[in-house]
């Protein structure tokens, strides 16, 4: 015979009481926590703050059609031939950082194509692929790269033009041809999801005292074709960002009450010496 210990009733009281005020001890943690703070999530699209273009014939310095920031102009990118020589166009979207409610964790950026065409105004050949770069100026700001640019003797201008041609963002990869300028239908969209870079460049002007971010954007291919991006309020470039925010909160009455109900139980219990 295998002989059994006998649990007596005191020691079966005493297991139960650990086991309730265990259970009662996580569940008083969690209650309390839950009146603390919550997470909120949250997705913002923003528009561009300001938008242009600088055009270079390659002859003197470029010159760009924005005035300043809070203006929304033709953004264009590629080479378009001009009456005397080509003109080759690198373009930037300047956005408020504090359009954003909290730090962001990830953002895409979906870009409106209006019109592709040949540096001669032909229409691609079907099939065709081209490359738009998206990258975040380093050596000027959105204040500066915004500012008046119209005189082809700016010095200025050319050192901003060259910053316009970076890639750290990746590429775009258009892919259909849209329709001829000015020609009834749907514009194209494309898509681009920003990288860690991005990120963290939007957080740091969001918290320091940049505020405004760039994105700049040239051709891959731009000796050969002429893309012109959407500027309008329907067409305007979208950048959706998502935001995680820790939020504390006032503990309820009924919270408070569970919460220190507890803890004055848990408390009674060590005293007798029962945990």
């Amino acid at each position: 015979m295998i002989n059994l210990p006998v649990i007596s009733g005191k020691a079966r009281l005493c297991r139960s009481r650990h086991s309730f005020t265990t259970f009662f001890k996580i569940m008083t943690c969690i209650i309390l926590a839950e009146s603390l703070c919550s997470v909120s999530a949250s997705q913002i699209t923003l528009f561009p703050n300001t938008s242009g273009a600088y055009t270079s014939d390659h002859s003197s310095s470029p010159v760009n059609n924005t005035n300043g920031l809070n203006g929304t102009h033709t953004t264009e990118v590629g080479n378009n031939q001009g009456l005397l020589a080509p003109h080759v166009m690198r373009s930037f979207l300047i956005f408020d950082t504090l359009g954003a409610d909290a730090s962001i964790v990830g953002a895409t950026l979906d870009i409106g194509v209006t019109s592709w065409t040949t540096m001669i105004g032909a229409i691609p050949l079907p099939g065709s692929v081209i490359h738009l770069n998206l990258g975040l100026p380093t050596q000027f700001t959105a204040e500066q790269i915004a500012a008046s640019h119209t005189d082809f003797q700016d010095p200025a201008s050319q050192a901003i033009y060259n910053d316009l041609s970076g890639v750290s963002l990746g590429t775009v990869e258009i892919n259909i041809a849209p329709n001829w300028p000015g020609a009834p239908g749907p514009i194209n969209w494309y898509t681009a999801t920003m990288p860690l870079g991005f990120v963290v460049a939007f957080n740091q002007a969001r918290s320091g005292s940049a505020r405004y971010l760039t994105i700049s954007l040239s051709l891959s291919e731009s000796m050969g074709n002429l893309v012109r991006l959407g500027s309008s309020s329907v067409e305007s470039p979208k950048l959706t960002i998502n935001t995680i925010t820790v939020v504390p909160e006032p503990i309820s009455l009924t919270s408070l009450i569970i919460g220190c109900s507890g803890l004055l139980i848990i408390r009674r219990f060590q005293r007798s010496g029962d945990i």
